[in-house]
């Protein structure tokens, strides 16, 4: 009756892409767009139904308008951030995150938002080979959400496989993958892994090839290949009596 009426179109869309028709959603936002291109939650919505089919370059392209729009809108910064990591951008993505923690601290964010925004910020610091200044951020993270799995997963492999030797802490990279598998109860082949190259990095390489052959079988049943043969070939190591060390 009004194909201008944006706001139907905005909650047509938005039940569209409930229902996982995302193509329909995305005509919807689309056709928002078109006549209203100011409009920053027709933005961000395209954007979301764009990462959920897992259109990468598209989303982050949406939510860095719906993020100009709305300069004050943090959740449309931290979307284009992880968009900007999943295309690869590693660099423009630590830009991105480490904008976004300033602008949470002068908030007084809650400490969920924080560890979060901590997190990202060291993967893609991580990403780029920037391993000593993603530890602190990874430190944060774990220290402002204790029983968040992936924060400890990923500072218990950096202090695991470090090429320093002043910079790894076997018995504290046992410690935090231990509790990450716990908290899992095992059922993670990620977590498992990263279990068996603490091991290793303490001398206890019975225990490592337990968990890294753990971590294989687990990754192939779930088809999780890149993980299985990364397993596969640290089990070679753990044989051998020999840690992993990440390139410098």
């Amino acid at each position: 009756l009004r194909p201008e009426y944006a706001e139907a179109r905005l909650s047509l869309g938005a039940l569209l892409a409930g229902q996982k028709k995302f193509d329909e959603a995305i005509a919807q936002f689309e056709a928002v767009v078109r006549a209203r291109p100011d409009n920053a939650d027709a933005r961000f919505n395209l954007a979301a139904a764009l990462e959920a089919k897992g259109d990468w370059a598209a989303a982050a392209a949406e939510y860095d308008a719906a993020s100009r729009l709305k300069p004050d809108d943090l959740e449309a910064r931290f979307k284009l951030g992880v968009a900007r990591l999943h295309q690869g951008e590693s660099a423009a993505a630590g830009s991105v995150f480490a904008e976004l923690l300033s602008g949470l601290e002068s908030r007084a964010a809650n400490s969920n938002a924080l560890a979060q925004v901590h997190h990202y910020l060291a993967v893609s610091l991580h990403a780029q080979g920037r391993l000593e200044d993603a530890l602190p951020h990874y430190r944060q993270a774990v220290g402002l959400s204790p029983n968040s799995p992936i924060y400890l997963n990923d500072l218990a492999w950096l202090l695991a496989t470090h090429p320093d030797a002043a910079v790894r802490n076997g018995p504290e990279a046992v410690a935090l993958a231990q509790k990450a598998v716990e908290l899992t109860r095992g059922t993670q082949a990620a977590f498992l892994g990263t279990l068996g190259a603490a091991y290793a990095e303490v001398g206890q390489f019975s225990e490592a090839i337990t968990a890294a052959g753990k971590a294989r079988d687990l990754a192939r049943a779930a088809g999780q290949r890149e993980i299985a043969e990364t397993n596969t070939q640290l089990l070679e190591l753990y044989r051998a009596r020999k840690p992993y060390r990440q390139q410098p």
